[in-house]
């Protein structure tokens, strides 16, 4: 749909096959990228199925987090077969006595259980590098409405652990913006469909750094998933080399279409539809509407 935009299509680097029907271990999944560089990881979701498997795809043959609120490695194949295989997640929808005790008697939503692990997690492996992943799902996906339920558990979670954070890249944000609910009905809803939060935080050793200079340049810049997944293997590839010092462009092709938001983006480019990898459905710039002959 590029032709839009008078662009050259850009072809997909992967078909519904590559990416359902076989495992993607081997593939340039991020979080495997860590673990194999040997950063403790962890993963949390309240939801049946995972990031890798939904609807229906094979997924990660081999464990995708050491530790894990659901079993993030699990396939569909496990899922079916053996109960002790199945998701936490599912396994509270199954068994009454477990959600009550773990949600329904102390009062707590499945968003307190991720915080609590999560917190378990930040504070152990003392010296050793580590990475997480956390998908808080039912809390606001089908009614933004609900959102404000989860303020104080978050905010206390950041305060009581800011002594972990500051010394760590957080990305706080969502996936996608409001797709349920009456706010889907204006104007202002749909585009925020596609426009979803980003929160970005740096060790507070780079707060007064040219890379912090950098990245708050970016503030009202068109940012993608794509950047994100740059930014993750420069921190992970490239930056310790410069004790994160190096603020130049990169390009990342071909493990990444994306520019990471600790170096300045490509010069004489202007982020825009046009010129950055964004399927024309997802586009939230606006153009100039003309009546054609």
């Amino acid at each position: 749909m590029r032709e839009m935009v008078d662009q050259e299509p850009i072809p997909a680097d992967w078909t519904y096959s590559t990416y359902c029907r076989k495992y993607l271990d081997e593939s340039l999944y991020i979080p495997v990228q860590y673990r194999n560089a040997g950063y403790k990881t962890f993963g949390a979701q309240d939801y049946s199925a995972s990031l890798l498997n939904f609807p229906n795809c094979e997924g990660l043959e081999k464990r995708e987090f050491q530790h894990s609120y659901r079993y993030h490695g699990c396939t569909k194949h496990m899922v079916t077969v053996d109960k002790s295989f199945r998701p936490f997640d599912l396994l509270l929808g199954m068994d009454r006595r477990l959600k009550i005790a773990h949600e329904v008697a102390p009062c707590l939503k499945s968003h307190n259980n991720m915080l609590k692990y999560l917190e378990k997690f930040l504070n152990s492996y003392k010296g050793s590098s580590k990475f997480s992943l956390s998908w808080v799902t039912k809390l606001a996906h089908d009614d933004t409405g609900r959102l404000y339920k989860g303020d104080n558990d978050l905010y206390n979670f950041f305060v009581k652990n800011r002594q972990e954070l500051d010394n760590s890249f957080l990305f706080f944000l969502g996936d996608h913006g409001p797709r349920f609910g009456k706010e889907t009905k204006t104007n202002f809803g749909r585009n925020e469909a596609n426009n979803p939060f980003l929160y970005m935080t740096v060790p507070k050793s780079l707060r007064n750094s040219e890379m912090f200079k950098v990245l708050k340049e970016k503030e009202y810049e068109l940012i993608t998933p794509h950047d994100i997944h740059a930014t993750l293997k420069d921190i992970l590839e490239e930056q310790p080399f410069s004790n994160f010092a190096d603020t130049t462009y990169t390009s990342f092709l071909p493990a990444s279409r994306g520019s990471s938001l600790l170096r300045q983006f490509e010069p004489g480019v202007v982020r825009n539809c046009k010129t950055l990898p964004i399927p024309f459905q997802y586009c939230i710039c606006q153009y100039a509407k003309v009546p054609l002959e």
